[in-house]
């Protein structure tokens, strides 16, 4: 979170619309689909940068 910030992203839970993302694959997508700003976010994206 904090490196996130720094550089002015966010993290790829906050990214996904996932919240801590512990539920099963079907209940995220599930998340994901109700949150019209999660699906929109999704839809939009060409291209993810994950730097671990």
């Amino acid at each position: 979170g904090i490196a996130a910030c720094n550089i002015g992203g966010i993290t790829i839970h906050s990214f996904a619309g996932i919240g801590l993302g512990i539920e099963s694959a079907e209940v995220l997508a599930q998340k994901i689909r109700k949150n019209k700003k999660s699906s929109t976010r999704w839809l939009r994206t060409k291209v993810l940068i994950i730097d671990e």
